[in-house]
């Protein structure tokens, strides 16, 4: 329990399936009001509650893996990780010891027992489906996952936590533990180098790589006649490389430490869709182990973000984009 508003649903519709619910809320460098509120809704249900003290995990794993992937010049995917590596793995510990065999969360996502394989679904709500941040979860965490949002959507949702004692939700964010924007600055050196063009040319200076990412147009400081872009970042020059949109249009990429769902050694190649980060239409793409390619370009394909795959509602699979070929 987040002390978010899916999450206290998410409460309330296991606790109307008939479930025995304890809420467990981590850590991860909330605020003070988000255990308020996780308090406030366990105590309204009726339901036992406990917070677990994650801060030093969720800094070892997930905090520094963010700073580390900016440091590459790489985009990091920081929830895709803490689903996996911290929230489940945390939760399922948790579980065990309580004696309690399936762990839930507000995500909107959908989990079916098929062929002895737990397969990862969208959940019915598209605007909210939240899939593509659990792609990554392995067989033995599916199993044990129950996602009791995943056929309700938003509306539902508002509409089942109306009543609760909560005077203010806390909202999600793309980075949970940045307050603001200057949180990441704090964590990581600025330090200046070149902003170059595709010939080499030197057109200006950037104070700090992290501020940066594939297909980025604005905040980069240069004047330019037509739009500029972000085309690449070079970590181990310290450089920034800008030009036209059209530059951004690329076929194929590399994974890296992919994760299959729907079998534990697929036959490759396989026609799928692939998704190349949350809020992108999934484009048709043949997958052949490590190496992926869109039948058509796609714009800003960004090394260090997820790779999902899907076949209808269905994740395949997952993986790292580790490098983009052309």
């Amino acid at each position: 329990m987040s002390g978010g508003i899916d999450s206290s649903a998410a409460a309330i519709v296991l606790k109307e399936m008939g479930y025995e619910v304890a809420g467990i809320t981590l850590s991860l460098g909330k605020g003070c009001c988000a255990f308020q509120n996780a308090s406030a809704v366990s105590k309204y249900l009726g339901i036992k509650w406990q917070v677990y003290n994650s801060d030093k995990d969720f800094r070892r794993t997930v905090i520094d893996y963010t700073i580390n992937e900016y440091k590459r010049g790489r985009t990091p995917n920081p929830c895709a990780v803490c689903n996996k590596d911290i929230k489940f793995r945390i939760l399922l510990k948790i579980a065990d010891e309580m004696g309690i065999e399936k762990v839930a969360t507000g995500h909107y996502a959908r989990v079916k027992n098929e062929n002895k394989r737990y397969m990862l679904m969208k959940g019915r709500d598209r605007e909210k489906s939240q899939e593509y941040f659990l792609a990554m979860l392995t067989q033995g965490q599916l199993s044990r996952a129950f996602f009791p949002l995943g056929d309700r959507t938003k509306v539902d949702t508002k509409k089942i936590t109306k009543d609760l004692p909560v005077q203010k939700w806390i909202e999600s964010q793309d980075i949970c533990f940045v307050k603001d924007g200057k949180r990441i600055g704090g964590l990581i050196e600025n330090k200046e180098g070149d902003i170059i063009d595709e010939d080499g040319r030197l057109l200006g200076k950037h104070k700090g790589i992290f501020h940066y990412t594939i297909g980025q147009r604005r905040g980069i400081g240069i004047s330019s006649q037509t739009p500029i872009y972000v085309l690449r970042i070079i970590p181990e020059k310290n450089t920034i490389v800008v030009g036209k949109e059209k530059a951004l249009y690329k076929r194929r990429f590399l994974i890296s430490r992919p994760n299959w769902i729907f079998k534990e050694t697929p036959d490759f190649p396989i026609e799928a869709e692939a998704k190349i980060r949350y809020k992108f239409k999934p484009a048709q793409a043949i997958i052949d182990k490590n190496v992926i390619e869109f039948r058509e370009p796609q714009k800003s394909i960004t090394p260090g973000q997820l790779a999902v795959f899907y076949k209808g509602d269905y994740v395949l699979g997952a993986g790292w984009i580790k490098e983009v070929i052309e």
